[in-house]
């Protein structure tokens, strides 16, 4: 069986994150609340500092998610998919093809939640980005919670082979990849899907371009071994002209939540030997 589906077909042509799928407004655009203001990007610090200095980050890959239920709904009516497999051979392979030809990158509406900072940022010694993703036409795929798993129809995958890859991404990706278990919900998770092939591989991993240009802030955590001065030298060097802050977790004394404190605000001014 090395015939690819009729799902990626059109991946080829899949250039940017794939994003938004919802109503429009009455003007024919994305509502503007659909995307929060600021979603938070939780690295550990290593990470996170390379991704400044480099001006790159790493995509994440399906296989490596913590949920193994995550990314992978159930596939039904899979007769005639791939001709003479079973269900479960179908289900497989499928599943395969799609985790080898994407990846994502996760953001969280939530800063001061002291479980994200432990799970995603190195218990506390990590780095958060706050992005604004709020005017971009590519803004991430809101995560939806419950308790059923969606399911994929093979009639409508091969009903949908002749139409704009388009549709085929937002009729399955956006819809069928974006829902996790209820008990994740506490996440608040946004997602972009990448297509591998328009990354830059190194070793096993692969890259895309930092979103300097979406940078607002970036939020040291609490036990984080960078400085505000580590960060200010990296963030003046950028060439990017709009302000970013620096900001600091702090404990907060009263409750079980971080505070979040401003500490600077850089202007980033374009680099000479850049021009």
């Amino acid at each position: 069986m090395n015939e690819y589906p009729p799902l990626f077909a059109g991946l080829s042509s899949v250039t940017g994150p794939i994003s938004y799928v919802g109503p429009l407004d009455d003007a024919g655009a994305i509502p503007a609340s659909t995307t929060p203001p600021r979603l938070y990007r939780y690295l550990e610090c290593g990470y996170a500092l390379e991704a400044l200095q480099k001006k790159r980050w790493k995509v994440g890959r399906i296989a490596e998610l913590n949920d193994p239920l995550d990314c992978s709904p159930k596939l039904t009516n899979t007769s005639g998919f791939l001709p003479g497999a079973s269900d479960l051979e179908n289900e497989g392979y499928f599943k395969a093809e799609f985790a080898g030809n994407f990846g994502l990158l996760c953001y969280s509406a939530k800063i001061d939640s002291p479980v994200l900072w432990s799970h995603y940022a190195d218990r506390h010694r990590g780095i958060a980005f706050g992005l604004d993703y709020s005017s971009n036409p590519l803004r991430p795929v809101k995560v939806d919670y419950g308790f059923a798993r969606p399911a994929v129809d093979c009639r409508e995958i091969n009903a949908k082979a002749s139409r704009s890859s388009d549709d085929i991404r937002d009729h399955f990706i956006k819809k069928r990849y974006s829902t996790k278990a209820k008990d994740w919900e506490y996440e608040e998770e946004f997602r972009h899907f990448i297509a591998l092939e328009k990354c830059l591989m190194e070793g096993p991993h692969y890259f895309r371009a930092f979103p300097y240009g979406n940078l607002r802030a970036v939020i040291l955590g609490a036990k984080c071994s960078a400085t505000v001065k580590d960060i200010e030298r990296l963030l003046l060097s950028c060439g990017q002209s709009h302000p970013i802050e620096i900001q600091q977790c702090r404990e907060n004394r009263d409750a079980f939540n971080l505070n979040i404190e401003p500490v600077n605000t850089i202007t980033p001014k374009p680099v000479p030997w850049a021009a």
